[in-house]
């Protein structure tokens, strides 16, 4: 990576550290100080001791330095362990938060096609692996890059006034070590790169075998075969990838290990020269061992700062370029539905698939209508929902909102008074209550709207029987008081979540598909029963519920071939009236 573009990163890391914890660079400088004086330690102490064996010694001034010493040492190292577990964990815990919040927040705005392409998923990986510790890496490496460069001047500066030949021995090794250690970097970095896909889909079939509604499926599916074969197939790719990069890695690392070795016996053998010649003593000899020893390593780790610097921000960059305000497509566009809702010639393939799915349809809603969309499977009414929901973006065509028109240079549109019921809704790991708000409960007000909403559904007496009520977890992954529900439960509790809302249009995809035929009347009583001022879009395939609405859309192949009422489309006899008695005489 070049070095303006590392220089750029490094800076965006330390803008954004410096919102969240001005102080931390004031206490991250202290830090690289009390680090510089280290080496000092295993340097200084053994040179005078020797020097007073080879000319005064005194027990009384040996101890005096020696309590000197450790006073400071004392002081210092206090220093550091608050600095390095108190200060830092706690800083990189309120980075963690506030990354993982800009980074989710992202991913929910992003255009939802996003999650369909591979490559995303692959650049998406890559910026999960620094959601937790990659800003702080740098500006940690940054401090450490400055303790090092502080400590080899402090070293350096002992050597040069000993014997100056043995800066140029060691600087000649690092030198050698840190074009090596770039080297290392790059390739480390194209190394993952290339085995990302192969991790991810490792990580997807741990993913299964540890959530508990894909546990259930393999379970009674019975396909370890299939998945310990796919896994399997992702290890083997691995391993090719381990091999592809096996000699270019272990020929830089041999290189490096042999230079090191080579040059600290060329500096043992100079001293040992020099303190036979007379030009140094046995204790410039010892602490010049532990100085060259002291200054090589630091050389070396500070070399290997800098292509780990290099390396860090070839990552960090996907991440700053993922939570950009311009990246991975603009957000949704936020619409308000007050009286009617048209979509205008609109034409829809998936990303990707030469298939089209939705061919010039229209569709015109009106406030307080009930309209079903009535159709085979694959007919295209999920993905109108898709699009209904701003999920998509259409390949051309208008929406049309209480007047106002929006092209597709506005999509994806995102009404923001529309609540969603899916055919398989989701609970979450939080309390009854939430999991209707959708938010925590702040007011009275609040309780009183969830119980509201709870008599809506027909959940009431079922709450009211748990020990914690409305504050019940909906699971009992963190917590053993908690509850599953069934999944006839599951829905009505969207549906509450759907009342709870106030939104004032309600969208429902094959709300009844898991429900019994009990649970199924009982639900699409409750849905008819809205109050007045709610607009019903429902898709179903059922003929009977749709049979109540107002007007109802039949689709065949992405358009809608029949609308009407249900009385018209039977007296029609077309596909809605074969549809219907299909149904009717497999009831029968």
């Amino acid at each position: 990576m070049k070095s303006n573009k590392i220089f750029k990163i490094v800076n965006q890391a330390i803008k954004y550290m410096w919102k969240i914890d001005k102080k931390h660079f004031a206490l991250g400088l202290i830090f690289a100080l009390v680090s510089a004086i280290d080496p000092l330690y295993n340097i200084l102490p053994l040179k005078i001791v020797l020097d007073m064996l080879a000319t005064y010694f005194s027990i009384v001034r040996c101890q005096l330095f020696f309590l000197c010493v450790l006073s400071f040492a004392v002081l210092t190292n206090f220093f550091a362990q608050w600095y390095r577990n108190r200060y830092l964990p706690v800083l990189n815990l309120n980075v963690q938060h506030e990354t993982r919040r800009k980074v989710f927040t992202k991913s929910y705005d992003i255009n939802y096609a996003n999650f369909d392409d591979p490559s995303f998923y692959d650049n998406y990986k890559l910026v999960l692996n620094q959601i937790d510790s990659g800003i702080t890496g740098i500006t940690g490496s940054l401090f450490g890059f400055l303790a090092q460069v502080l400590s080899v001047l402090v070293v350096g500066s002992i050597v040069l006034v000993t014997d100056p030949v043995l800066i140029f021995l060691v600087i000649f090794q690092v030198t050698l070590s840190v074009l090596l250690n770039i080297k290392s970097g790059k390739i480390n970095y194209e190394f993952d790169v290339e085995n990302i896909p192969h991790e991810r889909k490792k990580q997807y079939v741990g993913r299964l075998f540890y959530l508990q509604e894909f546990l259930k499926d393999l379970k009674v599916l019975n396909f370890l075969e299939v998945l310990f074969d796919w896994q399997k197939n992702s290890y083997n790719e691995s391993i090719k990838v381990v091999k592809k990069f096996f000699l270019k890695k272990s020929t830089i690392s041999f290189l490096s290990t042999l230079i090191n070795m080579m040059l600290k016996i060329c500096i043992y053998i100079y001293l040992a020269w020099s303190v036979f010649e007379g030009k140094n003593s046995l204790g410039d000899f010892a602490s010049m061992v532990a100085a060259t020893v002291s200054l090589s390593s630091l050389l070396t780790n500070l070399a290997s700062i800098i292509p780990n610097m290099d390396r860090q921000c070839r990552y960090v960059d996907k991440l700053f370029e993922y939570i950009s305000p311009t990246s991975n497509n603009a957000s949704r566009t936020p619409v308000v539905f007050k009286d009617e809702l048209s979509f205008e010639k609109i034409s829809f393939k998936y990303p990707g698939s030469a298939k089209i799915v939705l061919n010039n349809l229209s569709l015109n809603i009106k406030s307080g209508q009930r309209i079903a969309i009535i159709g085979e499977n694959g007919a295209g009414k999920s993905t109108l929902i898709n699009l209904l929901m701003g999920l998509y973006v259409p390949d051309c065509g208008e929406i049309v909102v209480d007047s106002t028109r929006y092209d597709i240079e506005k999509f994806p549109l995102f009404i923001n008074n529309a609540a969603t019921i899916l055919q398989s809704s989701r609970v979450y790991a939080f309390t009854i209550a939430e999991n209707i708000l959708m938010h925590p409960i702040n007011s009275d007000n609040d309780v009183l709207l969830v119980n509201k909403a709870l008599e809506y559904a027909g959940l009431a007496e079922k709450v009211r029987s748990l020990p914690y009520g409305i504050k019940t977890n909906l699971s009992t992954e963190f917590d053993p008081q908690g509850v599953q529900f069934s999944g006839g439960e599951i829905q009505k509790l969207a549906l509450a979540r759907a009342y709870a809302s106030g939104k004032n249009l309600w969208i429902f995809d094959e709300p009844s598909s898991n429900l019994d035929p009990i649970a199924e009347h009982e639900f699409y009583k409750k849905m008819f029963d809205a109050p007045k001022d709610k607009t019903i879009l429902f898709v179903s395939h059922k003929m009977r519920s749709a049979s109540l609405a107002d007007i109802i859309f039949f689709m065949h192949d992405g358009v809608f071939v029949e609308s009407g009422t249900h009385e018209e489309l039977m007296r029609k006899k077309g596909r809605y009236y074969d549809f219907y008695m299909i149904q009717n005489s497999e009831v029968s």
